[in-house]
C-alpha cells in the first residue's frame, strides 16, 4: 500500500467522522429543544435556548481541547 493511498483513506476517514459528529450535534440540539418546549412552552423560547445551550458547550469544550 503506498503513501498515499494511506493518507487519503485516512483523510477520508477524518471527513466521515466530523460528518457523523456534525450530524449528531443537530439531532441532540433538536432533542434538547422539543424537551424543552414542554418545560418552557414557547417554542421560540425553548429552542432559542437549546441553541444557546449547545454554543455555550461548543465553547466550553473548545477552551478544554
Amino acid at each position: 500500500m503506498s503513501r498515499s493511498s494511506t493518507k487519503k483513506r485516512e483523510q477520508v476517514a477524518l471527513f466521515a467522522a466530523a460528518i457523523l459528529v456534525a450530524i449528531g450535534g443537530i439531532i441532540y440540539e433538536l432533542i434538547l429543544g422539543a424537551a424543552a418546549s414542554y418545560l418552557v412552552g414557547d417554542s421560540i423560547l425553548s429552542f432559542s435556548l437549546a441553541t444557546g445551550v449547545t454554543l455555550f458547550g461548543m465553547g466550553i469544550g473548545s477552551l478544554l481541547v
